[in-house]
């Protein structure tokens, strides 16, 4: 009686692991949450630590490092497969070269753990204690914005601060039966003991295994995490949260140039796009030199992209009625981005590089620290006259944007705490108040005065429960009322935001000064799953239909004549140079270059490229392919991160200003 209750004592809480885990496996595959391939790896990590446990703790020292070795390792692998449907909600068992690279990484912590503390149970503990707050804090990133937590999160945790509290953070079904799985191992684990076989004097085994962990993360930065990032990110995140993230932190801290790239080929294209830039120069002497305004606007993207589907009102009859205006050109423009990383479609306008060429990081925090004057449309602009503003109603903190504007030049920036009186819509400053700041700023201008403002908005932002400040639910799915609340939410917001826009354009319509208006959305928001499994059932299998997601509106118009343009199908990244040449305005070397590549590859993003024909390329056969693509790339890679050797000339409009360290070289 006693053996039987010392029995179940031990191993009571085994058994009561195995069923729950059977019941979870089951119910999970049924909802098709995993694949039921998912079984084999744990039927087979669930029968190595049973076997483990029939090795006498008084055996053969060596037989009694399995006991430890076996448990650790199934702590890497359960929480690998913990963090992987904490993140995306999804695992399809690819235990195959990443997946079992993070089971190794993991257990590797868990191994480390155990070295340090001298004991199997605090290890098991303390491991299991981190990557379950890392699970659930990766699962609430993946809820908001669609993508894992990456290492560039570290840097931006003040711009995530400021929108944290806008957010519902209500536990799910995955925080509560995945955070279950992982407690009742736990604790099965910590019961099993362990610790009476692993103490004493006779740890080399011990100490060699955690020699192997600092060997294994030592190896990280020679990890080609790069490829497989770039053709899987946006289907399989969930297996790169882990190593990949942690090798590109490592690469990043070594030399951020490719060993591909070469100055002096930039130096070729340069020389050869001269002829072209002095046929440029004489076509826009003429110019009318426009005030020109720029508004990136948060998380605006047209849903009917995705697929058909009818509301109880017109969403955005204004942004609609504009492709019928004769002085406008409209279309839809691909974000390198989805949900997120908003300072990335930011960067691309201002710069036309693609972020396609510098992947998985947030430009703005990882490239600007060395440079101290950076060539962009704001440059080209100044350089022919005109003054320059931005213009945000949101924290100075947010993607380092001070220092950012400060680099490239901007005359003048408006950030939240520089406002009195901010007029909020739901959660935050309406696009009607961000859009009075432009009309101020104009009411107040020197007479000769030409005005760029680059104006990013904060309305339509992600954090999509609550209401308050305004907000009415306007818009509904008709036939489906209800069922899908974040994405009604969303359509209500941007029904304002029409409303908004249409203020302004009307305002600028009746204004004596000619002025161009460029409106593009950042991103597409990320709302409910169930939404966009019932609005188009491909999103999540086919590349073209997926690629409908990072599709974003775009208009060029003007209070004058300009030709008439609908349908146009661009990315980012060409927005500037099309907005220069609308405006008969000069443009550097390399914005004209891109107006002529844009004649081949008319979309160029982070998820791949469309060619003139409209046949979609992934990104690394379309670099393979085309040397004009591999040239921009060698562009993009001088301008930003070869900032020791950029060709400054090529990127600007007359002199570039002289940094203080180009007048530093010039004395020696």
């Amino acid at each position: 009686m006693i053996m039987a209750k010392s029995f179940w004592k031990k191993y009571g809480m085994l058994f009561i692991s195995l069923i729950y885990t059977a019941v979870l496996l089951n119910y999970l595959s049924v909802e098709r949450i995993i694949n039921t391939q998912i079984f084999g790896p744990f039927v087979f990590f669930c029968a190595a630590l049973i076997v483990s446990r029939l090795i006498p703790s008084t055996g053969t020292l060596g037989l009694r490092h399995i006991r430890w070795v076996t448990s650790l390792f199934f702590c890497g692998f359960l929480t690998h497969f913990y963090l992987s449907l904490m993140s995306s909600g999804a695992f399809y068992a690819r235990l195959k070269f990443i997946g079992l690279l993070n089971v190794l990484f993991h257990t590797a912590v868990y191994i480390l753990l155990y070295f340090g503390t001298d004991s199997l149970r605090k290890a098991i503990a303390i491991g299991s204690g981190i990557f379950g707050v890392l699970g659930i804090a990766n699962h609430y990133v993946w809820l908001f914005r669609g993508t894992a937590i990456s290492v560039e999160d570290l840097s931006s945790i003040r711009t995530a601060a400021g929108v944290a509290s806008n957010y519902d953070y209500t536990p799910d079904q995955y925080i509560i039966l995945l955070g279950l799985l992982l407690l009742l191992w736990t604790i099965t684990l910590y019961r099993l003991g362990g610790d009476e076989y692993t103490r004493g004097r006779r740890i080399k085994f011990k100490q060699a295994s955690a020699l192997a962990c600092v060997l294994l993360f030592g190896c990280l930065p020679f990890v080609g995490y790069g490829e497989y990032y770039q053709e899987n990110s946006n289907a399989f995140n969930y297996d790169l949260y882990f190593a990949s993230n942690l090798a590109t932190l490592c690469q990043k801290s070594g030399s951020q140039i490719p060993e591909y790239y070469s100055a002096k080929a930039v130096e070729t294209i340069a020389d050869q796009s001269a002829a072209a830039r002095a046929e440029q120069t004489e076509q826009t002497e003429a110019g009318v030199q426009p005030n020109i305004i720029a508004i990136m606007s948060e998380s605006y993207g047209d849903l009917r992209v995705l697929g058909d589907f009818e509301t109880n009102i017109p969403v955005t009859p204004f942004m609609d009625s504009l492709k019928e205006d004769e002085n406008a050109i409209t279309g839809y423009a691909y974000a390198s981005i989805f949900g997120s990383k908003t300072a990335n479609s930011e960067f691309e306008f201002l710069t036309s590089d693609s972020v396609l060429f510098i992947p998985n990081t947030i430009v703005y925090l990882h490239y600007f620290d060395d440079i101290t004057n950076y060539d962009s449309m704001v440059s080209v602009l100044k350089a022919q006259g005109y003054t320059t503003a931005a213009i945000h109603p949101w924290l100075r903190a947010g993607w380092n944007r001070p220092a950012v504007y400060s680099k490239m030049g901007f005359d003048e920036t408006t950030f939240l705490e520089d406002l009195d009186d901010v007029d909020y819509y739901r959660l935050y400053p309406s696009d009607e108040y961000s859009f009075s700041l432009i009309r101020d700023r104009f009411e107040n201008k020197e007479e000769d005065e030409k005005l760029f403002i680059m104006n990013i908005t904060m309305q339509n932002h992600s954090g999509y429960e609550g209401d308050g400040n305004g907000y009415e639910q306007t818009v509904s799915i008709t036939g489906h009322e209800g069922e899908f609340p974040k994405t009604e939410l969303y359509l209500s917001e941007q029904h304002e935001s029409d409303r908004a826009l249409e203020e302004l354009v009307t305002y600028f319509a009746n204004y004596d000064e000619p002025t161009i208006i460029v409106f593009f959305g950042d991103h597409q928001p990320n709302l409910d799953d169930t939404f966009y499994e019932w609005v188009n059932p491909n999103l999540s299998t086919d590349i073209n239909e997926r690629m409908k997601k990072y599709m974003v509106p775009f208009f060029i118009w003007a209070n004058y004549d300009i030709e008439q343009q609908t349908d146009v199908r661009t990315s980012i990244n060409y927005l500037a140079p099309m907005v220069l040449q609308t405006a008969g305005l000069q443009m550097s070397d390399y914005q004209s270059y891109l107006l002529e590549q844009s004649k081949t590859w008319p979309v160029v993003c982070a998820q791949g490229v469309y060619d003139n024909t409209g046949a979609y390329h992934t990104t690394t056969e379309a670099l393979q392919n085309s040397s004009v693509l591999r040239d921009y790339q060698d562009l993009t890679i001088n301008h930003t991160v070869d900032w020791e050797n950029t060709l400054r000339s090529f990127f600007t409009v007359g002199e570039p200003v002289t940094t203080s360290k180009d007048a530093s070289a010039a004395e020696e």
